[in-house]
């Protein structure tokens, strides 16, 4: 895969020229509403893997995030309607208040080859193409990936129609034709920041008080999330990361659940965006369960 740091500036710049361009009625035409082309965006509160609200049919479009922490957006393309098969996409987001992008958005569809990320102010996207010499691809599903922290109340927003280029789209295969959901379409998702509990209440019950994670120093326990009790990982659940967290998770090594010995405090996935960020158990113990717990090594909540 090419590097999307190598590639960021060229498909930017590149971007930017066909938006000041706009020289034909044919590119014009494409970025009218395409029929059945679908995207949403949702978000992952707590790290569980479950999406919390969102912007698709029948989901809530507010959620409350806790203050200062990293949460997770999933962007999701739904439907391609008649386009038979696609070389690209984009997916362009805004934000607003005091939600601000705790890292760089990922474009993560299969197919995605030459990647890029791009902010301003209030908005920012992930684009990424398919190389010449790869087969296009038709699918749909989850394809790209942010983080945003909240400071205070504010939104993120999905957009569409915004001009030429600052939409999210789908970029038809031999032609410069994108396809974009309707312009009209309100894609915006109310974020609500939650204040931590006072010390030393433990809201999540991860053996860390609230105003510890919600601190800026991670070696007491910060930039975490006070509303996830799976980004803490303290297995002896002493509050104290030392030598005997680590064995203890390297005693279970391919115990896995099924089997009567397993245990799932010392069963963590990563989160992100920091290497720190541990997420919810798998049911399987292996290599990663130990790293995750040696990245979290002198980080104490005592």
């Amino acid at each position: 895969m090419i590097s999307r740091h190598m590639l960021a500036g060229a498909i930017v710049a590149g971007l930017l020229i066909g938006a000041a361009l706009l020289i034909s009625a044919e590119d014009a035409l494409a970025h009218s509403p395409h029929a059945g082309v679908d995207f949403s965006m949702e978000v992952d509160v707590d790290g569980d893997t479950v999406d919390d609200c969102g912007t698709d049919t029948g989901q809530s479009t507010s959620c409350t995030v806790a203050l200062n922490a990293p949460f997770r957006v999933r962007e999701y393309l739904n439907s391609q309607g008649d386009v038979p098969s696609y070389r690209g996409m984009l997916l362009h987001f805004g934000f607003g208040g005091g939600v601000l992008p705790a890292s760089d958005p990922d474009a993560v569809w299969p197919g995605c080859e030459a990647e890029s990320f791009y902010f301003k102010a209030g908005f920012g996207h992930a684009a990424c193409n398919v190389l010449g010499t790869s087969p296009p691809v038709s699918y749909t599903g989850l394809a790209g990936l942010i983080f945003f922290k909240c400071a205070t109340d504010g939104t993120i927003d999905l957009l569409h129609g915004i001009n030429v280029w600052v939409h999210t789209h789908l970029t038809e295969v031999g032609t410069t034709t994108r396809h974009a959901e309707d312009e009209q379409v309100a894609e915006v998702i109310d974020i609500t920041c939650a204040q931590p509990s006072p010390y030393p209440d433990d809201t999540d019950g991860d053996t860390c008080p609230d105003a510890r994670e919600a601190s800026t120093n991670q070696m007491i326990g910060g930039k975490r999330n006070f509303l996830s009790e799976w980004d803490y990982f303290n297995p002896t659940g002493d509050g104290v990361n030392r030598i005997d967290d680590v064995l203890a998770v390297v005693d279970q090594y391919f115990v896995d659940i099924g089997n009567v010995n397993y245990t799932a405090t010392t069963d963590r996935t990563s989160f992100g965006p920091d290497a720190w960020n541990s997420g919810p158990p798998n049911g399987l113990q292996r290599i990663d369960d130990i790293l995750n717990a040696a990245k979290q090594y002198f980080h104490d909540c005592s």
